[in-house]
């Protein structure tokens, strides 16, 4: 009978690490299609083949797909999809992209204070710069004349967006509920 119940110990102890390990699996795919939404979406507003595109259909191009990844992101509470929420900083986020991000982030309270600190903004760059080359080299019909720069953010633009995120969290400063 003990040996029984070892058994079955084991095997709900493996049962729950696949459990985990698909469960991490998916917070890791969904990390990975907000980043990407947020970047291809960058990438049509400011490539000319991107605005031809979506000139022709609007809904295959909507900045829905943006605003979805940023709340995606902005309602877990992970320390891995906090870490990912923060780097999204790599990215120059427009008007609008910037208000969600804010607000997001100021919901967040000390978590994101925490993950601030934590940020690289050269580490940022460096990201965002890899993923346009690889972008690039997969589509450079798409992001044939497209700077860089209009779609990753400076490592100064990340420390002063830190900066101002920073002190509004330690100010506990919220954005109105039907902001975001």
């Amino acid at each position: 009978m003990a040996n029984g119940k070892k058994v079955v110990a084991l095997l709900l102890a493996v049962l729950s690490t696949f459990a985990m390990a698909e469960d991490e699996s998916r917070e890791t795919r969904e990390i990975k299609m907000a980043d990407d939404a947020v970047f291809w979406a960058l990438v049509a507003s400011v490539s000319e083949e991107g605005r031809v595109a979506c000139s022709l259909n609007a809904l295959a191009c909507s900045d829905d797909r943006a605003e979805l990844g940023l709340a995606l992101l902005g309602g877990k509470k992970s320390p891995k999809s906090l870490k990912a929420f923060a780097s999204m900083l790599k990215y120059r986020l427009d008007a609008g992209l910037s208000e969600d991000f804010t607000c997001y982030a100021l919901d967040k309270g000390p978590n994101m204070s925490r993950e601030l600190s934590r940020t690289r903004p050269n580490e940022l760059r460096t990201d965002c710069e890899q993923k346009f080359k690889k972008a690039e080299a997969a589509s450079p019909k798409l992001l044939s004349g497209v700077d860089v720069n209009s779609i990753c953010s400076t490592e100064i633009r990340v420390r002063e967006i830190s900066a101002v995120l920073a002190d509004g969290l330690n100010h506990s400063k919220r954005c109105a509920p039907g902001d975001f």
